[in-house]
């Protein structure tokens, strides 16, 4: 088991906050990115916690920065399409 473990947010929205909340509180992980396709929302998120890896496209995300977690806290609807690339990527 690796002592750090990388996670990434997928949506910016509401709920977004409440996940990164978690990953800042716990220390073995290293929060290395997120996404959103509404740039205004991305940069205010980003802003906010002071992420520099920013995304409008959570496939690029996904490649570049392989993460061991993601939260993918975007419209129900898109949960199976972004959760069956992310177990893809690795």
């Amino acid at each position: 088991m690796p002592d750090k473990y990388t996670a990434a947010i997928i949506g910016t929205g509401g709920i977004a906050s409440c996940h990164m909340g978690y990953y800042l509180a716990n220390e073995r992980i290293e929060f290395v990115g997120a996404a959103d396709i509404n740039p205004q929302s991305l940069r205010a998120f980003g802003e906010k916690y002071g992420v520099r890896n920013l995304y409008t496209d959570w496939q690029k995300l996904l490649e570049e920065l392989r993460p061991d977690i993601v939260s993918i806290c975007t419209w129900s609807a898109t949960h199976p399409q972004i959760t069956i690339a992310a177990a893809q990527a690795g």
